[in-house]
């Protein structure tokens, strides 16, 4: 299990990755966690930390909402 909070991001404030699962609270409500399948949750892992370096390193910055969405557009994570 890893715990990602240490970023900054308008809409995500934290991400929980699972064996299978991403958790996810938005800063719209912080009370709440929303819970996703990840069939590749290695992968989703390996992914968001390069958004994050990039972010850090002010690199090609993405937004780790537009990663989070672009995710569950692609069908990487599946609300459960």
């Amino acid at each position: 299990m890893a715990i990602y909070e240490a970023f900054t991001s308008t809409a995500i404030e934290r991400i929980e990755t699972g064996k299978n699962e991403v958790q996810i609270t938005y800063t719209s409500d912080l009370n709440k966690q929303y819970g996703f399948n990840c069939a590749d949750v290695d992968q989703f892992r390996d992914d968001l930390s390069s958004v994050l370096v990039d972010l850090e390193l002010n690199r090609n910055p993405a937004s780790v909402g537009r990663f989070v969405h672009e995710s569950i557009n692609k069908g990487a994570l599946v609300a459960q």
